[in-house]
C-alpha cells in the first residue's frame, strides 16, 4: 500500500502565488522529507496564497483515516500551532476508508486528505477532478486477504466459489484481483461481498464470509477482539 495525499483541483488552484507555489513543489519532489512536514507546509501555504483562507475565516478541512501519517499529524497538533498565527482553523474529518473518503473530497466537504493508491484510480476513472500531491514509501504489509483460524482455506487457490468480504474500491480490491489472478482464479470465482470496514470486520469475526480483505489496524484488531480471529493470512513474506 502506498499512501497518496490529493486534493481537489479547484482547491489547490487557490495557490495562486509563484513563491507559494514553488514551497510546496519543493517538498512534494522530496518524499523522504516526510509527509508530516508536507502537511504543515500545505496548510500554511493554502493559507497564505491570495489569504484564501485567512481572508475568509474558512477552515482548513482535512479527511483522515485511522492509520498512516495524519492521525500522527493530528495528535500532534503541529499544523494547528503553525496555522493559529493566521486565524486559520483546521477541521479534522475522520473517514473509514479511502473510498469513503474522496467521495467527501469530491462533494466539497474536506479540502484534502489521504488514501492508499487504488482509490484515487477508481475516483477518477468516475470523473473526479483530484490533484495528486505527494506520497509516502508503500507499506506492502499493510494489508492482507485473512480467514479465521478454523477455516480450512490454505491457500488463494481455496478462495474458489468462497465469499470474500471489502471495501469496494478500496486497496484490498485490487490486492484480491491481483491474488485471484496470481492462483490462476478469476474474479468470478468467488463472491465478493461489498461491506464498508467496520461492517466487513463484525461480517468476518460473525463467521457469514469465508474471507476478508483489510488492512493492517483491523487485522490487529481481530487478532485481539476474540482471541484469535486470524489465521492464514495471504500474501506472505516474500510473496
Amino acid at each position: 500500500m502506498i499512501l497518496t495525499i490529493l486534493a481537489m483541483q479547484p482547491a489547490f488552484a487557490r495557490l495562486s502565488d509563484n513563491n507559494t507555489k514553488g514551497s510546496v513543489m519543493n517538498h512534494v519532489n522530496r518524499p523522504r522529507r516526510g509527509l508530516l512536514g508536507l502537511l504543515a507546509v500545505l496548510g500554511v501555504s493554502f493559507a497564505l496564497s491570495t489569504n484564501a483562507w485567512a481572508a475568509k475565516a474558512d477552515p482548513l478541512r482535512i479527511g483522515y483515516q485511522k492509520y498512516g501519517s495524519l492521525v500522527l499529524l493530528k495528535a500532534r497538533g503541529t499544523l494547528e500551532k503553525r496555522l493559529a498565527p493566521l486565524g486559520v482553523e483546521v477541521k479534522w474529518t475522520e473517514f473509514p476508508a479511502g473510498p469513503q473518503l474522496l467521495e467527501g473530497l469530491n462533494v466539497g466537504s474536506v479540502d484534502f486528505g489521504t488514501t492508499g493508491e487504488t482509490p484515487p484510480i477508481f475516483a477518477r476513472a468516475a470523473g473526479a477532478n483530484l490533484l495528486y500531491i505527494a506520497n509516502e514509501p508503500p507499506s506492502p504489509a499493510g494489508e492482507g486477504i485473512v480467514v479465521r483460524k478454523d477455516s480450512p482455506i490454505r491457500s488463494v487457490k481455496d478462495l474458489k466459489g468462497k465469499r470474500v468480504v471489502l471495501n469496494k474500491g478500496s486497496n484490498v480490491h485490487y490486492l484480491l484481483v491481483k491474488a485471484l489472478q496470481k492462483a490462476g482464479l478469476k474474479y468470478s470465482d468467488i463472491t465478493p461481498v461489498y461491506l464498508p470496514p467496520a461492517d466487513a470486520r463484525a461480517a468476518f469475526e460473525r463467521g457469514s464470509v469465508d474471507a476478508l480483505g483489510y488492512l493492517g489496524p483491523i487485522l490487529c484488531c481481530g487478532r485481539k477482539t476474540d482471541g484469535g480471529t486470524v489465521g492464514g493470512r495471504w500474501p506472505r513474506n516474500g510473496e
